[in-house]
């Protein structure tokens, strides 16, 4: 198999959205989480069931980008806390 990107499956892309509210957030986190797992796990089954492996598939975890407009920034332990400027933190 050539490990080409083009021989890369991955589930469409999906753009980052802006949230206000943190459970509709986390929502949509499990929503694109079991998106992907579910697209590894279906070719994953067409593998083992004996299907072609034609290509790599791939999906990735989602993240989790948060912007604050405190001095201290919303997370504790991180070093954007100590920053005497609103911060923007990405999480994974």
């Amino acid at each position: 198999m050539n490990n080409t990107a083009q021989d890369t499956l991955s589930p469409k892309l999906i753009a980052t959205e802006a949230f206000t509210d943190a459970t509709a957030a986390v929502g949509r986190l499990h929503d694109i989480y079991g998106r992907n797992t579910g697209f590894l796990r279906h070719h994953l089954e067409a593998y083992v069931r004996g299907g072609p492996l034609n290509s790599r598939v791939r999906a990735t975890y989602p993240f989790v980008r948060i912007t604050t407009t405190t001095i201290l920034g919303l997370i504790p332990a991180s070093p954007t806390a100590l920053s005497p400027a609103p911060a923007r933190t990405r999480l994974r």
